[in-house]
């Protein structure tokens, strides 16, 4: 299936208690789904704690507002971070 259409993710590390960004986190998103392997990023948050909004591949919208669809309606992505303060 084509991946042609777009979602955004946007990423902000904070400590529990929301009180604190968390700077110099390194993120890395990488796709899972079979039909859109292959991407991958790498960034570290900045001094506020944040990436910049990531436009990711996803199923055209079409398949998500048909009842009974096909294909697959979703995007499917794993989400890592590494760094101090994140457990």
């Amino acid at each position: 299936m084509q991946y042609n259409e777009e979602g955004y993710l946007k990423i902000k590390a904070q400590t529990a208690s929301g009180a604190l960004p968390l700077p110099d986190i390194s993120v890395r998103i990488t796709s899972v789904d079979e039909g859109n392997l292959g991407v991958t990023y790498s960034l570290i948050t900045d001094r506020d704690g944040e990436i910049r909004t990531l436009a990711l591949p996803t199923p055209p919208k079409v398949f998500s507002e048909s009842p009974g669809a096909p294909e697959t309606v979703f995007s499917k992505y794993s989400v890592e971070a590494i760094g101090e303060g994140v457990y």
